[in-house]
């Protein structure tokens, strides 16, 4: 279960490079609070038009579709990024603004043992 939530931080921050310009910034924040661990991936890249939101978890559909697009990928990531996180019961959030970036965020509840 350890791999699929590195994998997901992973997916995370690779986008958040990929979408944001040489001189912006990637920031990966957690904090602990009340026995949930908050993992927070945020950036100053090109953001995500509100309506379109939840089609960036679909599988298969990118933003941009067109043949000179910039930023590779199959647009499989964020559809099983979702589907991981929602698999260890959480949820995932978006927060973005088009031209001001974006943050993805989930909590995970911290089980001792």
């Amino acid at each position: 279960m350890q791999q699929s939530i590195s994998w997901v931080l992973m997916q995370l921050v690779d986008n958040a490079i990929k979408f944001t310009p040489p001189a912006g910034k990637v920031h990966l924040f957690t904090e602990r609070d009340e026995g949930f661990l908050k993992i927070q991936v945020s950036d100053t890249g090109i953001g995500i038009p509100a309506d379109r939101i939840e089609q960036i978890f679909e599988p298969f559909v990118q933003l941009d579709g067109s043949s000179t697009r910039k930023a590779g990928g199959t647009g499989l990531g964020l559809a099983l990024a979702r589907r991981i996180i929602e698999a260890h019961g959480s949820v995932i959030h978006v927060h973005s603004e088009e031209s001001k970036g974006s943050t993805f965020s989930f909590a995970l509840k911290i089980v001792s043992g």
